[in-house]
């Protein structure tokens, strides 16, 4: 069955909706530490970086291998690999079904 994410911490929120929103596609770690932690040091922002994309995976269990697919420069999350009801929203939002949209309402 589907097992929805619960996250403590708005820093490993904004990091998860972020790559979500973007699932399928790499987010340069620059960009997350900007947008994230843009008020520290480059070497602070990436250590929180690294520090919220290992409470992720923690939350994620055994379904972080597949789900993150994090390399050296970017951060992806696997479309393939996880439900995100945003996409699911926004696909159904888009459609001129009644009944699609009615299941996007339902989402939230």
């Amino acid at each position: 069955g589907d097992t929805p994410v619960h996250l403590a911490g708005r820093k490993v929120q904004g990091l998860l909706v972020y790559l979500c929103c973007r699932a399928g596609s790499p987010v340069p770690r620059e960009t997350l530490c900007g947008l994230l932690w843009g008020e520290r040091g480059d070497d602070q922002a990436r250590a929180s970086l690294r520090q919220s994309l290992a409470t992720l995976r923690k939350a994620l269990g055994p379904f972080a291998e597949t789900a993150i697919k994090a390399g050296a420069d970017t951060i992806e999350i696997a479309t393939d690999a996880v439900l995100i009801d945003i996409a699911r929203f926004d696909a159904l939002a888009r459609s001129a079904s009644i009944a699609d949209l009615s299941d996007a309402r339902a989402l939230y």
